[in-house]
């Protein structure tokens, strides 16, 4: 395989080539801001998200069911007074 040498170029291709092929930084920042992502959830989604908050829940409701019922239930009233505390300094 032989080289035969670097061909020179002409300004005009190398002006085509960075000019007209690649839009500009500005230009593609402009085209850029444009597109927005766009997310939707369907109404079945959503259902299917509220069940399983609501699943979530009744799970620990029964949890909590069950340590009442068995006295093994505790109140931590340092967390209680705590929060209420912040409530009516908030107020």
């Amino acid at each position: 395989m032989g080289v035969d040498g670097i061909q020179p170029t002409t300004s005009k291709a190398v002006w085509t080539f960075k000019h007209e092929s690649f839009p500009s930084d500005k230009s593609r920042a402009a085209e850029l801001k444009k597109k927005e992502d766009k997310i939707e959830i369907s109404g079945e989604a959503r259902s299917l998200l509220r069940q399983l908050s609501l699943s979530e829940r009744q799970v620990r409701v029964e949890a909590l069911k069950e340590q009442v019922s068995a006295g093994t239930y505790s109140v931590d009233s340092r967390l209680i007074a705590e929060k209420l505390l912040a409530r009516l300094l908030k107020e």
